[in-house]
């Protein structure tokens, strides 16, 4: 039996000016996850998002969001990113937590 199917539209395409309210009702539309694409505007020519955007998002989702680095030095440029990050979500998980 193959496994399930994982949806998890990007947001690349989500109106900037109500992201939240649209990943937000991407999510009620049946999305599994969120796909996140992280540009430096050098490897690829978008400059996208980074943590503080991500952390933004994470308030309008309860669902996995999946992160994928593009940088000219895609270690280095997708390591610090997905680093801060990966705080942000911590820091978010620590709270929710806390809370219960």
């Amino acid at each position: 039996m193959a496994p399930k199917a994982i949806i998890a539209p990007s947001i690349l395409s989500a109106d900037f000016a109500q992201l939240g309210a649209d990943c937000a009702r991407t999510m009620d539309q049946g999305a599994d996850w969120l796909h996140v694409d992280i540009m430096d505007g050098h490897f690829v020519p978008n400059i996208t998002f980074g943590a503080p955007v991500v952390a933004k998002i994470r308030k309008h989702v309860d669902r996995p969001i999946e992160k994928h680095g593009r940088g000219t030095h895609r270690v280095l440029t997708a390591g610090f990113l997905m680093r801060d990050i990966a705080k942000e979500e911590a820091k978010r998980a620590a709270k929710a937590a806390k809370a219960q």
